[in-house]
């Protein structure tokens, strides 16, 4: 048992460990002041404003999401046409209720480099002999310089790209002979984030 779980934490450990240093490094101002800045971008403020407007509309107005005249007032605009990622609304939820929008907007744009590389990894690893090989896909993928521009800028929406390799994970798994039942879970789970 022990040693399943070496092997285990081993190569996972390290990826880890080295996608966060490479995305404290990439992000070096951004983790510095952590809890009390925000990306230095005129476009942040949307990104943060769509954090805080899915909670404000359904818990304080009690209304759809997706509508609102709070940014071309009195008109009433469809967010569907705009940045707006509603997901990330309803997954960050429960933590605006303890902690600061702020603490949740940088660990989002911190999160989604260390969940890209790692999830890269574990897509790879399937597919390569090496683990070395894998982690070095994980972070060629994760750290473009594309993705760090962004992440100076505050593009929530664009910094998602855990996504895919995500996606590509289900899929395979879908597509493995399987118990049915076992496969409409996957499918399940693969329809929640497409």
């Amino acid at each position: 048992m022990l040693n399943t779980f070496k092997r285990f934490l081993c190569p996972h450990g390290l990826t880890l460990a080295l996608y966060s240093a490479l995305t404290a490094v990439s992000l070096d101002k951004l983790v510095r002041h952590f809890a009390t800045a925000i990306p230095e971008s005129w476009d942040y403020a949307i990104y943060y404003w769509n954090l805080w407007w899915v909670k404000y509309a359904l818990f304080t107005l009690h209304r759809d999401p997706m509508f609102t005249n709070y940014v071309l007032y009195p008109n009433t605009i469809n967010l569907s046409l705009h940045t707006h990622n509603l997901a990330l609304g309803l997954l960050t939820l429960p933590l605006q209720y303890i902690l600061d929008l702020k603490l949740i907007f940088n660990g989002m744009l911190v999160g989604s480099f260390i969940a890209t590389g790692y999830f890269t990894f574990l897509f790879l690893r399937r597919h390569v002999q090496s683990d070395w090989l894998a982690t070095l896909g994980g972070a060629l993928f994760a750290f473009t310089p594309m993705a760090i521009s962004r992440a100076s800028s505050g593009h929530l929406h664009l910094l998602q790209t855990w996504l895919i390799p995500l996606q590509l994970i289900l899929w395979e798994n879908l597509i493995a002979p399987d118990h049915l039942g076992r496969r409409l879970l996957k499918a399940a789970g693969l329809g929640l984030i497409v």
